[in-house]
């Protein structure tokens, strides 16, 4: 029992040596360099015929690959030692050591560059984030001027109507104040403002806006001349006060229906 755990000691063992020696670089470079060295007696010895070499150079297959190593001007064991050890052993200390030195100093640049890279982007993201910040900052500072201005502009209108809404009554108080408004009315959205208007029928006029009314929508900021006709336009008090006074004759008449 004691020699066959031994035997399997010493096969483990023998596996685990080949298992790092197949997965050490050197060996497979080797084979590699060696497999590149000697291809022709590779291939030879796996795809050509052996009546072909015989007919073509009368040599048997062994015969004819021994040939390739061999010089006539030089010692015999030269050739075989230069293609099968030297050679494979050369490109393989030129492959593991040297391109290995250039490998790592190229790896080497490269990840400076991609450190170089990634501060870069990082700094830029860094600037975006900072700009898109300010936009931001930038967008909620014109947002709330804009709703101060929109609360100023209230505060303002409530104050203007407050304001309008006792100029209203005092105006009201006024003999011939329903008459003006009556025919202001008809002025701006019959007559397009116009304050006189000729009969279709020949002489005198269809409509007329005494100069007394205008001055007193005038004086009293009710309307105004504008246009490249002049006519007569309602300001924005007018227009607050018309109506008003609309929607209290309309109240009356629905009152006086009832």
């Amino acid at each position: 029992m004691k020699n066959i755990l031994k035997e399997n000691d010493i096969i483990d063992s023998i596996n685990e040596e080949f298992k790092e020696r197949i997965k050490s670089p050197f060996y497979g470079t080797f084979a590699i360099a060696w497999i590149i060295s000697n291809w022709k007696a590779i291939y030879i010895t796996f795809f050509v015929n052996q009546d072909l070499i015989y007919k073509t150079s009368e040599k048997l297959k062994l015969e004819y690959i021994l040939d390739l190593y061999y010089i006539e001007t030089v010692p015999k064991i030269i050739p075989p030692l230069l293609k099968v050890i030297i050679l494979p052993a050369i490109y393989t200390y030129f492959i593991i050591w040297i391109l290995s030195k250039l490998d790592y100093l190229v790896f080497e640049k490269n990840d400076k560059n991609q450190l170089k890279k990634i501060i870069f982007q990082k700094k830029q993201r860094a600037e975006n984030l900072k700009q898109e910040v300010v936009v931001e900052r930038r967008k909620k500072e014109v947002l709330i001027a804009e709703e101060e201005k929109i609360k100023a502009q209230k505060r303002i209108e409530k104050t203007s109507k407050e304001k309008w809404d006792t100029e209203y009554k005092k105006l009201m108080k006024y003999n011939n104040f329903g008459k003006v408004m009556t025919l202001f009315r008809s002025c701006l959205y019959e007559h397009k403002g116009n304050v006189s208007v000729e009969a279709d029928w020949g002489g005198g006029l269809s409509f007329s806006l005494p100069p007394k009314y205008i001055s007193f929508l005038d004086l009293e900021g009710i309307a105004e001349f504008k246009g490249s006709n002049n006519s007569l336009q309602a300001t924005t008090k007018g227009k607050y006060l018309l109506k008003k006074y609309i929607e209290e004759k309309n109240n009356k008449n629905k009152n006086s229906l009832k």
